[in-house]
C-alpha cells in the first residue's frame, strides 16, 4: 500500500501498473505527506498507519508529467532497479526528496483503488464503491495481507470508512486534486 496524506491518510491500492507510484510521486510534489511505499503497517483498532519512507519507485514514463527541475533531477539521478514484474524503475531516495515525509502515524480515513483506466468524465475521477463489493476487491488486491491476522477488522473498518475507485485524469495532478477532496 502507498498511503499519502495531509492530516488524514488514504491507502492507495491497485494492480501493478495502475499508477500508484506516479500518483504517490505527484502527491508528494503537491505537498501531501508521504507515509511509505510497499510496506505500510496499519493498526486495525484505530486505523493508524506507519511505515518507513525509504524509496519511491518511479517508471521513466512518469517523468513526462514532472515539470519541477529539482524533482526531475532527484528522480533521474537515482539508481534504477528491476521489479519482480520485470519493470525497470528509478529508486528515488525519499530522504532526499523535495516533499514532506510523515513524521507521525497517520489515521486512515479510507482506501483508494487506483485504476489504469481513464475517467469518462475528467471532473469525476473518484467514485465510492458499494459496500457489498469491497471485501472481494480488497482480498483480490491484497492476497498476502488478506490472509494475515487482523485483516478482517481492518477490512470491516475500511468498509465503514469507504473504499473508492480512482480513474485517471488528464494529468496526475487531477488525481491529486481528487485525493485532496477526499481527505477534506
Amino acid at each position: 500500500m502507498e498511503p499519502v496524506s495531509v492530516e488524514a491518510d488514504a491507502a492507495l491500492l491497485g494492480a501493478s501498473g495502475a499508477g500508484k507510484s506516479t500518483l504517490a510521486l505527484h502527491s508528494l510534489l503537491e505537498g501531501l505527506e508521504f507515509v511509505a511505499e510497499d510496506a505500510v503497517f496499519v493498526q486495525p483498532q484505530n486505523m493508524l498507519a506507519t511505515g518507513v519512507a525509504n524509496y519511491l519507485h518511479v517508471k521513466s514514463d512518469a517523468l513526462r508529467f514532472v515539470e519541477d527541475h529539482q524533482a526531475r533531477r532527484w528522480i533521474t539521478e537515482a539508481p534504477t532497479i528491476r521489479r519482480r514484474s520485470g519493470v525497470k524503475k528509478f529508486e528515488a531516495d525519499l530522504r532526499q526528496s523535495p516533499g514532506r515525509l510523515a513524521t507521525d502515524p497517520m489515521e486512515i480515513i479510507g482506501a483508494v483503488l487506483v485504476s489504469s483506466e481513464s475517467a469518462d468524465d475528467p471532473t469525476r475521477l473518484l467514485h465510492r464503491l458499494p459496500s457489498r463489493e469491497i471485501s472481494a476487491l480488497l482480498s483480490d488486491d491484497q492476497p498476502y495481507a488478506s490472509r494475515q491476522p487482523g485483516w478482517h477488522p481492518f477490512e470491516q473498518r475500511l468498509t465503514e470508512l469507504g473504499v473508492y475507485r480512482l480513474r485517471r485524469g488528464r494529468h496526475p495532478r487531477d488525481s491529486v486534486d481528487a485525493l485532496r477532496d477526499l481527505l477534506g
